[in-house]
């Protein structure tokens, strides 16, 4: 998680502590949402303040009490630079890993006086989610598969093969564009699409024909004119029968 916010530098000069707190919504490795709760009191004549943590309103967090220091700019200078993170032990029943580690990075946390006087700090990211179940799924041209879950997370969970072989050509087809190796063939070699000789994927796509249509149209309009010829010489041979047949007569 990552907290971001001002701690009023003007408490500093104020006799009585005055704290704020925030508020995080962390999962457990079961996926169960838990409440923490992250104080910050001031210390009195200090540009320092005391944090302590609590989980569900009762667990401790540890290693609290912390502390947070400023420098007279206003920044950060404890926890260290460049990250300025807590790593917080979250202890956790329910049949759940514990306890759950949370770093909690502050690095957008500021100690520069406020002009209303009053200090805030929020949770500006946190990438913890509950658990999920699968709700679609993609494929990409690599063949890698990539499933979304109801807890709005993204997966990969498999990934297709395209298989090659030495002699395509050697493949004995069976029907329904289907193919089946054989000895001319040689053994299928497995490869991830769009490598070596393996084609990429294209999905979401419906395959075209491969049919040559202008081929296609000159193959029926030969047999059309075939057809057509065809029947006029029956036409013709009838007409000379008929008038063999009356001549007869």
């Amino acid at each position: 998680a990552s907290l971001m916010g001002n701690l009023d530098s003007s408490k500093s000069t104020v006799a009585s502590p005055t704290a704020v707190t925030s508020t995080m919504t962390v999962y457990d490795s079961l996926g169960v949402s838990h409440e923490v709760a992250l104080t910050f009191t001031n210390t009195p004549a200090t540009q320092s303040w005391t944090v302590t943590g609590t989980i569900d309103g009762t667990g401790t967090v540890t290693p609290t009490p912390a502390t947070v220091t400023f420098n007279a700019a206003g920044t950060m200078t404890a926890p260290a630079a460049p990250l300025h993170t807590l790593s917080l032990s979250v202890p956790i029943t329910g049949g759940a890993t514990t306890p759950q580690t949370v770093t909690v990075g502050m690095s957008g946390i500021t100690g520069a006086a406020s002009a209303t006087g009053t200090s805030s700090v929020r949770v500006a990211d946190i990438d913890g989610y509950a658990s999920g179940t699968l709700k679609d799924f993609s494929i990409g041209a690599d063949g890698v598969i990539t499933g979304s879950y109801s807890n709005g997370q993204k997966k990969s969970v498999g990934q297709l093969v395209v298989a090659t072989f030495n002699n395509p050509a050697g493949l004995e087809k069976i029907g329904d564009n289907l193919y089946d190796r054989t000895m001319n063939s040689g053994e299928p070699a497995p490869e991830t699409p769009g490598s070596g000789q393996a084609a990429k994927l294209t999905t979401g796509a419906l395959e075209m024909s491969n049919v040559d249509l202008a081929n296609e149209f000159s193959e029926m309009m030969i047999t059309q004119r075939a057809y057509q010829a065809n029947s006029k010489i029956i036409t013709t041979s009838d007409t000379l029968m008929e008038t063999l047949i009356n001549m007869s007569r």
